[in-house]
């Protein structure tokens, strides 16, 4: 039977398959108040995505990529000493995909800006990828604590 932390590896990448789908819709309402006339602009997961410059896509989709792969990765091992290592590297990489998802989707120079219900469902995913996260990496180190305790009883 697989540790409880091993099973459903495919959540993450569930959840960010989840996003694509939200990228034609409007994410966010950004209001520009640097001029007279406040500008009111409608966002769609399209235009957030491509604000992105090649250097901050550079950081995004290696971190994403790190966030799907290390709860296949961890089943893989053998050990619970590497596994909960493994679930750390994920949950780090996760985290920072959550904070720059909120990134993208609040801040703007010299504006403010709102989410739509696409925004909240997009980052609600990034929301889950934590979760995940957290969880994997509680089960692994609760895992890590039984192989210790069991290796000194013995």
């Amino acid at each position: 039977m697989k540790p409880p932390e091993d099973r459903w590896p495919w959540l993450r990448g569930g959840l960010l398959g989840l996003v694509p789908f939200l990228l034609p819709f409007v994410w966010v309402v950004e209001i520009n108040s640097c001029s007279d006339a406040p500008r009111r602009t409608e966002l769609t997961g399209v235009d957030v995505v491509l604000r992105f410059d090649a250097e901050a896509l550079a950081v995004v989709l290696p971190v994403l990529a790190v966030a799907i792969a290390t709860p296949f990765l961890a089943a893989r091992l053998a050990g619970p000493g590497p596994r909960l290592l493994v679930q750390a590297v994920g949950l780090l990489a996760s985290a920072a995909a959550l904070w720059g998802a909120s990134f993208a989707l609040f801040f703007g120079l010299f504006s403010q800006r709102s989410l739509r219900p696409a925004g909240f469902a997009s980052l609600l995913c990034f929301v889950g990828l934590v979760v995940d996260g957290v969880l994997r990496f509680a089960l692994g180190g609760r895992a890590w604590l039984q192989a210790r305790r069991a290796s000194k009883d013995s």
